[in-house]
């Protein structure tokens, strides 16, 4: 169980490219500021979009299979925990990709709505009974993002997240 939410971890944090900061030889002199990236072109975006989100809608269907199948509450707990941690880095995905003019104001209000359903699903995560665990899923699914994923598909041309479902 814990080995699926750490792999769920890992292949998030490395799809979104996160890592750390290079402050060694090699990286940036202090003082130093690099342009910002060239902002990506609509099918590139819709790639790393695509690649930010994956992640997250993995280690969910998992936690609903979890859920569907009364899996014992720690199973439940460790997968909300997993989650929560693929939300996180989705929004930091979201914050620091180059998006197109087009989509970069959506990119950055879904990131600030995906840190908030984070946070229910780290209360799931800390939940002391299958109860408490579905009710802070169930707020975290409540979270509105103001239509911002949406907008992002349609001007990506990207199929409905609900598609595929």
């Amino acid at each position: 169980m814990r080995r699926t939410a750490a792999v769920a971890l890992v292949a998030a944090l490395s799809l979104t490219g996160c890592s750390m900061p290079s402050t060694g030889p090699g990286g940036a002199d202090a003082g130093t500021v690099e342009a910002p990236p060239e902002p990506l072109g609509t099918e590139a975006a819709g790639e790393q979009f695509l690649q930010i989100v994956a992640p997250y809608d993995g280690v969910r269907d998992q936690f609903e299979e979890a859920v569907d199948s009364e899996a014992p509450l720690e199973q439940q707990t460790g997968l909300a925990a997993a989650v929560a941690a693929a939300l996180r880095a989705e929004a930091e995905g979201l914050h620091r990709s180059a998006w197109p003019d087009e989509v970069a104001a959506d990119a950055h209000a879904l990131a600030a709505t995906i840190q908030e359903a984070a946070g229910h699903w780290e209360g799931a995560a800390a939940a002391e009974s299958k109860k408490e665990v579905m009710k802070h899923v169930d707020q975290a699914m409540k979270v509105d993002d103001g239509g911002a994923e949406a907008a992002i598909r349609e001007t990506l041309g990207l199929a409905d997240a609900g598609a595929s479902e």
